[in-house]
């Protein structure tokens, strides 16, 4: 309910700027939430959105109306409480009154301002009602009318720029033989944000009313409470009187939807009288308490606004609440599941660095060397380096066995093709991978669950099938310009490679692959030199004769630089092809629980509560 304010100047653009916020909030909130929602739901979180529907519900009721704040009222109560008298004074629209036989309506009569006389938003703004034209008034005395009709006619809004647009509703009595028309009450009390319930005499304490007055107090946003024909002592003291037998009434022991008990919300709400007057004026219509604003500036001024917005931001208050609490949880579960993510990473890199410092090109290392040097060398070494070369193409038989000075037989083990040495250790480290997944997360483990071993399984045979990314020519570039400085500074050296590399080109040895992975268990903790010494024969004799041609430095710098590259290679292939989609459920939930998106929530609902402080909505 809305506290006592002062009072506050005429509708303004702050106003409608107020009514921008609240829709920008709300459909941030519903066009993100629901999927921040489903992300944590499919994490296996229970989560609850208690309110959610209600403001979903108020929103769409906003949006129809074109998202442009109006105030819908009803003039709602017994038979002869002067409901047609008073809709005449408000809107200047004639309709049957009278002290007449009951009923004299059997229709519900709606007076629209001329901005809103267009058939389709009138439908948008009541679904479900046939909207037709009032041609005559005697057309609301049509008994046997459907529940569904509502005829409308325009009045002449006053100073529109200062006030909102009011559409008001006359119901039929509900308290008449004409029982169908207690359903059309009824209905328009779900669309009203105000509801003006006027009665006339003692019929505040009959049954029927009262029975209607608790429906109104359980659906009505706001209501005010109209005593007519009768003086403000005599007002009171009704007021007073039905406030304290209703209190032990069981219905009014009922909570709202904003927790209120039914008493509660109208012991809160404006009551107002106004005199016996054949002609009665707004003017006459007095408020009971000296801080209840007028009832003309309840349905069409600054009241008013505070009123749509108050029901507005009613709605929102459970589901913020309720939004913060889900939040707090997608930041929890989303920071949780980026720490595992990082430590499955990291994983991903041990074991992808482990593989790629497991073997080492050292052929294609020689086969540079050889080639940069080469490219280097003085036209004078050429005459000695020809014959050479040409006994290397002439008899490869023989060159191969002048190459024991740098293989001395080494094991054949050693001596692999690389892409097959690559793929035997991913396929040996996939399976490590997987139980140390299992081990790390055991409560995805189990049948059914992320790391389930079939699951763990079939992924793993689908990436051994994937083929291995070629390597890149960066370490290679490296390599080049390192040797090149070093034709500079030893050029003698140089042309010693040139003239014995013919011999090696001609053995095929640029072919050999170094394989470290035969040094008992330390692969991927030391260098290429202590690999070397450690049990690679091809590795020691290679580093042996770089050091005789003072190319050892280059020949660790090399090793160095391929490990790094092919580290990342490696890791870029087993995240994209192995451990993505093994993870995928988690990389989908980071995905979709986006940190901004969940930033950007949580200051819509921060601000649709400081909106609510701000017109004083409390629960």
């Amino acid at each position: 309910m809305i506290q006592d304010m002062p009072p506050h100047p005429p509708h303004s653009k702050l106003d409608r700027e107020v009514f921008r916020r609240y829709r920008d909030c709300v459909q941030l909130l519903i066009d993100q939430v629901p999927g921040i929602e489903r992300a944590l739901v499919e994490q296996g979180e229970r989560v609850s959105l208690d309110g959610w529907q209600s403001m979903q519900l108020r929103y769409q009721a906003f949006q129809q109306q074109d998202a442009e704040p109006m105030m819908v009222a009803t003039l709602y109560g017994p038979s002869g409480a002067g409901k047609s008298a008073w809709f005449r004074q408000l809107t200047g629209v004639d309709v049957p009154s009278g002290h007449v036989l009951r009923p004299m309506t059997h229709v519900c009569a709606m007076a629209i301002p001329p901005a809103l006389d267009d058939p389709q938003r009138l439908g948008r703004l009541f679904p479900g009602f046939v909207l037709e034209p009032l041609q005559h008034v005697d057309d609301l005395c049509q008994p046997g009318t459907d529940a569904d009709r509502l005829l409308y006619v325009t009045y002449a809004d006053r100073d529109p720029a200062q006030s909102l647009p009011l559409i008001l509703v006359d119901v039929p009595d509900f308290n008449t033989v004409e029982k169908a028309n207690w359903d059309k009450a009824d209905r328009m009390l779900d669309r009203a944000e105000v509801v003006v319930f006027v009665v006339f005499g003692d019929a505040y304490k009959d049954d029927r009313v009262v029975s209607e007055l608790a429906r109104c107090c359980r659906k009505a946003g706001f209501l005010a409470y109209l005593f007519t024909k009768t003086t403000p002592a005599a007002a009171a003291a009704k007021w007073n009187d039905l406030l304290e037998t209703v209190q032990r009434f069981e219905s009014f022991q009922q909570p709202r939807n904003d927790g209120q008990t039914l008493h509660a919300f109208l012991a809160g709400c404006d009551a107002y009288c106004s005199p016996w007057s054949d002609e009665p004026q707004l003017s006459e219509i007095v408020p009971l308490r000296p801080t209840t604003p007028p009832l003309d500036s309840l349905l069409r001024g600054q009241d008013a606004v505070r009123i749509v917005l108050t029901g507005l931001l009613e709605s929102t208050d459970q589901a913020v609440a309720g939004c913060r609490d889900l939040l707090s949880l997608a930041r929890s579960h989303r920071a949780a599941c980026d720490h595992a993510l990082q430590c499955v990473a990291n994983e991903v890199q041990t074991t992808a660095a482990t593989v790629a410092a497991s073997q080492f090109p050292a052929g294609r290392l020689v086969e540079l060397a050889i080639d940069v040097s080469r490219k280097n060398l003085h036209w004078s070494a050429r005459i000695v380096r020809y014959p050479i070369a040409l006994m290397a193409r002439q008899s490869k038989a023989a060159v191969r066995r002048l190459l024991g000075w740098l293989l001395d037989n080494p094991d054949p083990d050693e001596v692999r093709q690389r892409p097959d040495l690559e793929r035997d250790r991913l396929h040996e480290f996939a399976e490590r991978l997987i139980d140390r997944f299992r081990s790390l997360y055991p409560q995805q483990a189990v049948p059914g669950g992320m790391l389930d071993h079939a699951r763990c399984g079939a992924l793993r045979d689908a990436f051994l099938e994937q083929p291995l990314p070629q390597p890149t020519q960066d370490w290679e570039e490296v390599v080049r310009l390192a040797l090149a400085q070093w034709c500079k500074d030893n050029r003698w050296l140089a042309h010693l490679l040139v003239i014995s590399g013919d011999v090696m080109l001609a053995a095929g040895a640029t072919a050999i692959v170094i394989d470290l992975g035969t040094t008992g268990g330390i692969v991927g903790t030391v260098g290429l030199p202590a690999m070397a010494g450690a049990g690679s024969v091809v590795a020691g004799r290679i580093l042996d004769r770089f050091d005789h041609l003072q190319l050892r430095r280059i020949a660790e710098q090399a090793y160095d630089t391929w490990r790094d590259q092919r580290r990342q290679e490696l890791a870029d292939h087993l995240q994209t092809h192995f451990v993505s989609p093994l993870f995928e459920s988690w990389h989908r939930c980071l995905e979709r629980l986006d940190e901004t998106t969940i930033d950007r929530c949580t200051v819509a609902c921060a601000e649709l509560t400081e909106l609510a402080k701000h017109l004083g909505v409390h629960r």
